[in-house]
């Protein structure tokens, strides 16, 4: 049918994209994905979102964090089931990390605080540190320093417990006790 031919070259188109990325082309890579979004911009379907998400993380790390957060807010504000689990929690990270990019911090201790709750169900301590570092960072550049020392505090105690911390888990710490100085002064 002719939707599935559709599907199918749409898939076809993306794969050439990851494998152009993948060899160290990203800017082919990045043109492909725009052109594969340019054939259906509306569509709100998991190809599509994924292709939104490359998109978008390619113009982040180009630092254009105003021009990727137009790839990829419309993914965190589709409906749920369009996308998978993993996809919503990269995006709402990725979100995160423009707005605080834009010196938007009341919207990246939003998006923050939904990753945090994410990572602290999961039990994972490393992203749950990382979140409160990031939050304790925002709330420094609001120069809210008794929230920023106290969401500190928190992320370095992720650490107590831990038998052994690995080396980028030590300077990861060292990073928020640092951190963690830098409120108190």
């Amino acid at each position: 049918n002719e939707t599935g031919q559709i599907e199918h070259s749409y898939k076809a188109q993306f794969a050439k994209a990851m494998v152009a990325g993948l060899s160290g082309n990203d800017t082919e890579g990045l043109r492909l994905l725009v052109r594969l979004l340019e054939q259906c911009p509306d569509c709100e379907t998991r190809l599509m979102a994924w292709v939104r998400y490359y998109i978008s993380s390619n113009l982040s790390s180009r630092n254009a964090p105003k021009l990727s957060q137009e790839f990829i807010l419309p993914i965190v504000e589709w409906k749920a089931e369009l996308h998978d689990d993993h996809l919503m929690n990269i995006s709402i990270d990725l979100v995160a990390y423009n707005y605080f990019a834009l010196k938007d911090y009341d919207k990246a201790l939003k998006y923050y605080k939904l990753s945090l709750d994410r990572y602290q169900k999961e039990g994972d301590h490393l992203m749950t540190a990382s979140m409160l570092n990031n939050i304790g960072l925002c709330y420094l550049n609001q120069r809210k320093f008794s929230d920023a020392e106290m969401t500190f505090k928190k992320a370095i105690g992720k650490f107590d417990g831990v038998h052994k911390l690995t080396n980028g888990e030590k300077t990861f710490r060292n990073i928020v006790s640092g951190n963690l100085g830098t409120a108190y002064d």
